[in-house]
């Protein structure tokens, strides 16, 4: 049997000693999205469950870069200015202009400088942290945040620096060789912090004394002249991410594909890592970016500094986080992903289909044996709490409609009977039916398509005199063949063949259907919306434009 590519990746790292350090990286500049979720939170936790299983002590650490520069692009500054479109997370408006003042002000500040839009939290940086750290657990993300602006005040940070000074010569020849124009004769691989307008991205550094990490320097920004301590400083990224590696003894970190070229940029730092500070790089692997759909047009892969994302907390609005665990764990790390809001119900029902097979049900649609190895097996590694359990689960199209229709009260009761008359299997568990059918609520009412969107409405009388005896004929056959379907692939099988019997235009019927039941010419598939209302109401609505 092929490994899953977790399974592969476990094998390859085994020698590298019985503690492990699993490291991702997060730039809060903007919001965490659900992207950032693929290589810098499910994959490595998924593959740190396989190591402890293994016997291997694992330690994970997600480092937040909130003493980066903020680059005061359109996409961050809009949060200052338009907060209500800002949250639509959408980019910007194409006319929008951002005040020169304020991209002046915030230009080269620190992360951890620039206040926060709401003014709830100290900065910009406290705030999109706090709001991501706070869902982690529910991802299965379970790891020791460290922020950078702590890491530059750990001593052996400053130790790797001092490293880097003393082999300039040596450090300015590898990082050119990663360069297309060499580095000028006075670079120093550090930028301080302005005291004065507090950027940290253009600084002239004229004298520093390595003993006490003390530098002068002057802004480029604004001018300003002054002393500066090392911990509120910035390296240069290269060492930065080099020194990471150093204090915090990582083995093992993902990175984004546009570090994956051979001869690019982690291969300047492994350079660094092992020619300079004398340790062993971390055994890296990279993963494609996530992009992102609204209104039917790929907006290109997600970025925080540009605003255009879904966050981890609305995932949780919409879908279970095992269902986001499961898109990632299955699909190729190298192969792009594309989440469009609007189809949340297609990966839903793909982890649905992986619990069914993984508990012995054959599949809707004809599978290789390889292929059913590996859903099983990606559905193992995304079931790190409910491992071995089978939950009752109430298609996710149903569970819309039961939301729309239903008072809160009969939610569960209804979904229960809906999941049951399909012929559904798994354990009771009313917390669970009841949340998925509020989050499929929430998608309904956010961001689903027109035609998902349900009111029930009361036809009129008139429009069985309106019809030809064959459609009346037609809705009178419905209603038996409701009765007697026994999930929605049977009852679609019987419309079919009724619409065929009685040689009426499918299109016909069901747009005649949809117009009885939602005063419309479509809706979500027919089957789904019986089974969502149950089949004794639909029953009954069409026994009352009968009489």
């Amino acid at each position: 049997m092929e490994l899953h590519t977790i399974d592969r990746i476990s094998e390859e790292v085994m020698d590298r000693g019985d503690v492990l350090t699993i490291s991702r990286g997060w730039s809060v500049s903007g919001p965490i999205h659900i992207g950032n979720l693929r290589p810098d939170g499910i994959l490595p936790s998924a593959l740190g469950d396989v190591l402890r299983k293994k016997g291997k002590d694992v330690r994970e650490l997600v480092i937040v870069y909130d003493q980066d520069p903020f680059k005061a692009k359109n996409g961050q500054l809009i949060w200052f200015e338009n907060l209500k479109y800002a949250e639509k997370h959408i980019g910007v408006p194409e006319n929008y202009r951002s005040s020169e003042e304020l991209r002046e002000r915030l230009r080269g500040v620190r992360l951890r400088d620039v206040p926060d839009p709401y003014e709830c939290h100290s900065s910009w940086a406290d705030h999109w942290t706090d709001r991501v750290v706070s869902v982690l657990p529910e991802f299965g993300i379970e790891a020791r945040i460290i922020r950078t602006s702590e890491f530059y005040r750990e001593e052996k940070t400053y130790r790797a620096f001092s490293l880097f000074l003393e082999r300039l010569d040596e450090l300015k020849e590898i990082v050119n060789r990663y360069r297309n124009t060499p580095l000028p004769d006075e670079w120093l691989p550090f930028n301080g912090w302005c005291r004065k307008c507090r950027s940290i991205a253009d600084s002239e550094i004229i004298s520093y004394d390595v003993e006490k990490g003390k530098f002068r320097m002057k802004c480029r920004k604004c001018g300003w002249e002054g002393e500066s301590f090392f911990s509120d400083g910035k390296m240069n990224w290269r060492l930065e991410w080099a020194t990471l590696w150093y204090v915090y003894d990582i083995d093992i970190e993902p990175f984004g594909k546009d570090h994956a070229t051979a001869g690019g940029s982690r291969d300047s730092c492994v350079e660094l890592a092992e020619k300079i500070l004398n340790i062993m790089p971390p055994y890296g692997f990279w993963t494609e970016w996530v992009g992102i759909v609204r209104d039917g047009k790929d907006l290109g892969d997600m970025t925080s500094s540009g605003n255009i994302l879904l966050r981890p907390d609305q995932w949780l609005e919409i879908a279970e986080p095992e269902v986001l665990r499961y898109l990632y764990i299955r699909h190729r790390l190298t192969a792009r992903i594309l989440i469009d809001p609007h189809n949340v119900f297609r990966y839903v029902n793909e982890f649905d289909e992986a619990e069914r097979i993984y508990h012995g049900e054959e599949p809707s649609e004809p599978l290789t044996e390889k292929d059913i190895e590996a859903v099983k097996r990606s559905y193992e590694l995304t079931m790190r709490f409910h491992e071995g359990e089978r939950l009752l689960r109430v298609p996710y199209i149903q569970a819309s409609i039961i939301a729309q229709v239903s008072v809160r009260e009969l939610w569960v009761e209804k979904a229960i009977s809906v999941a049951k008359s399909m012929g559904l299997d798994g354990e009771v568990d009313e917390d669970s039916i009841y949340r998925r059918v509020e989050r499929a609520g929430n998608w309904a009412r956010i961001y689903a398509p027109e035609n998902f969107r349900i009111h029930i409405v009361e036809p009129s009388p008139d429009m069985v005199e309106e019809m030809d005896e064959k459609l009346r004929e037609s809705l009178r056959k419905t209603v038996d063949l409701i009765r007697n379907a026994g999930d929605e692939k049977e009852l679609d099988t019987m419309l079919f063949e009724m619409c065929r019997e009685l040689n009426i235009s499918p299109r016909k019927y069901f747009r005649t259907m949809y117009r009885i039941f939602l005063g419309k010419n479509s809706g979500p598939r027919l089957s789904a919306f019986i089974f969502g209302i149950g089949k004794e109401r639909a029953i009954d609505h069409l026994r009352n434009l009968l009489r």
